[in-house]
Parts: C-alpha cells; sequence; structure tokens
C-alpha cells in the first residue's frame, strides 16, 4: 500500500517540472533567438500552463478522495 502512495506522488511531480521547464525553456527561447516565429513562443506557453493546471486538477481530485477515504474509515470505526 505504501508503495502504491509513493509510486503515485511520483506520476504527480511529473506535471508541474514538465510545466515549469516548457515555461523556462519558452523564456531562454524569447531571449536567445528572437527570429524564430512568436506562434511559437505562444504554443509553448499554452502547453506549460496546461501542464501546471493539470498538476492542480489531479492533486485536486487526489486530495478528495483521500478525504473520501479518510471519511468512510472514521465512519465504519465510529460505527463500531
Amino acid at each position: 500500500m505504501h508503495l502504491l502512495k509513493i509510486k503515485k506522488m511520483e506520476n504527480l511531480i511529473i506535471y508541474p517540472i514538465t510545466g515549469t521547464s516548457l515555461l523556462i525553456l519558452n523564456l531562454s527561447l524569447m531571449l536567445f533567438f528572437p527570429e524564430i516565429p512568436k506562434f511559437v513562443f505562444s504554443i509553448l506557453l499554452i502547453v506549460g500552463v496546461l501542464f501546471l493546471h493539470l498538476d492542480t486538477v489531479v492533486e485536486n481530485k487526489t486530495l478528495k478522495r483521500e478525504i473520501k477515504e479518510l471519511r468512510e474509515k472514521y465512519e465504519s470505526e465510529e460505527t463500531i
């Protein structure tokens, strides 16, 4: 059970790292290669922000599920 929880946490780390690295890449490209078309920067920005948003969505779902499990556990202990 504990290993499963660690595996889930590893998956949660992927989204913010990917989103942040895409935003840093976007900024670096804008600074060092201004001749690149602007739509490339726009696409990288949108994808980076989407990854950061996915992190928030996944984290919220995980927290809601954990709260539900704890509530069910507490209610089952209370009835015993």
